[in-house]
């Protein structure tokens, strides 16, 4: 049977951007799902649904209120059920996954889920032509997000990578990286190698 292959990185890298909701709410912490397109079976990019799905359910569990943003803008804004029910009605070609899901406790935004947009367009690795979900939170969820997967209904259709852990561990330790690399000109000269890319919110240095 042929699976869905899956990464998962701890922290921050170079390249990955962080939405200003994220910075905003002082989420320090990032943990990437990286859904690898390519599977032996299709001729055609794969978006998996159940792990989008599983992931969403994850975010609603989280928090008491949260709310899914399908598009980057001033798209409308939809719950975790109407997302999925019009996900599961869509054709294959027009299933992406959500922009950005806000987890609310308290009215204070407790977790972020930020779809990065690697597919069809290369990238550096582990990103290189995926679907990646970062999810940003006060604490280190990596090992109840991998626990999840590993135990959901869908696993065996998922192979699960071990965690790499990234340069950078907090948001603090990234942005002053990354504020240094905007000075030398090394992190324009890191986006300019993914041209097809779309500018994400988040690439933006202050």
């Amino acid at each position: 049977m042929a699976k869905t292959e899956i990464e998962f990185l701890s922290g921050f890298d170079a390249v990955c951007p962080v939405p200003p909701e994220v910075r905003a709410a002082g989420l320090s912490y990032r943990f990437a799902v990286i859904q690898h397109t390519y599977r032996p079976d299709s001729v055609n990019m794969v978006f998996d649904v159940p792990l989008c799905r599983c992931l969403l359910e994850f975010v609603a569990d989280f928090a008491p209120d949260v709310e899914v943003q399908p598009e980057r803008g001033q798209a409308p804004k939809t719950s975790v059920t109407g997302f999925i029910a019009k996900l599961l009605a869509q054709e294959v070609d027009d299933q992406v996954p959500p922009a950005l899901v806000f987890a609310r406790r308290d009215g204070k935004i407790v977790l972020c889920m930020a779809s990065e947009e690697w597919a069809q367009v290369g990238g550096p690795e582990p990103y290189h032509d995926s679907y990646t979900y970062s999810l940003f939170t006060h604490q280190d969820i990596g090992s109840r997000v991998k626990a999840l997967l590993a135990t959901h209904s869908e696993a065996e259709g998922w192979r699960l990578a071990e965690v790499e852990v990234a340069s950078s561990q907090t948001a603090e330790e990234f942005f002053a990286k990354r504020r240094a690399r905007a000075k030398s000109g090394r992190f324009e000269e890191l986006l300019r190698r993914v041209p097809n890319r779309t500018p994400m919110p988040g690439d933006e240095i202050d």
